[in-house]
């Protein structure tokens, strides 16, 4: 376990919230999840930031997240190279934004922005009027700035333990 500041976050969301619709990226909706090959996906992005949640979740658990079809998982391709995924959880009243990352050589890019975009067009097209989420201080230095610089105001600021993979 390791202690980590954690935010919350939340973005308004109206008809005007996308950046622009010019996508060098493409999103693609998944289903049919293989886990081992998301696990992959999911610790190649998140290792950096040594992302765990779903590394240590039992078998079960991560198989009911992955075919839920109210978590929707995206995978974005640029060239036809998976370089980035988000995750968007619809259980709730308001839609979360579980998951988003890009494999580490992609970062920089103005990737995230577009990847951003997707998100808010993706919950305005579910009639939803915002969108939340969270970020702690073992990932990357750059999301907080980004999260709010995409228009995202903390609602809430708490200090956590968290389990953590050493590598």
């Amino acid at each position: 376990m390791q202690s980590a500041q954690v935010w919350y976050l939340r973005k308004e969301l109206y008809g005007n919230s996308a950046i622009s619709n010019l996508f060098t990226i493409e999103y693609k909706l998944q289903s049919h999840i293989d886990s081992q090959d998301y696990l992959q996906f999911y610790h190649q992005i998140g290792k950096p930031w040594k992302w765990a949640e779903r590394l240590i979740l039992d078998q079960k658990k991560l198989d009911y997240i992955l075919q839920n079809p109210l978590n929707e998982i995206y995978y974005i391709f640029e060239n036809q190279e998976r370089i980035g995924y988000f995750e968007i959880d619809f259980n709730q009243q308001e839609p979360e934004l579980q998951y988003f990352g890009i494999i580490p050589k992609h970062l920089g890019k103005g990737i995230g922005k577009q990847m951003m975009q997707a998100v808010f067009n993706i919950v305005l097209q579910r009639d939803q009027s915002s969108i939340f989420l969270h970020t702690c201080s073992n990932d990357s230095p750059a999301a907080l700035p980004f999260y709010q610089k995409m228009g995202f105001i903390i609602y809430k600021e708490v200090t956590e333990n968290q389990k953590i993979i050493v590598y």
